[in-house]
């Protein structure tokens, strides 16, 4: 075995990312009204 010590990356949004932050905010509430009650149909 060797010791490794986990790694911790983080992320940011540039310009072009925070520009695209309404559009996924519109996805999403899309996405939630229109979930379905089932997403696998039973066999």
């Amino acid at each position: 075995m060797y010791p490794e010590v986990q790694r911790r990356v983080e992320y940011f949004l540039n310009e072009k990312g925070m520009a695209l932050k309404s559009v996924l905010e519109q996805l999403a509430a899309f996405s939630i009204q229109n979930y379905p009650d089932q997403i696998f149909h039973k066999k």
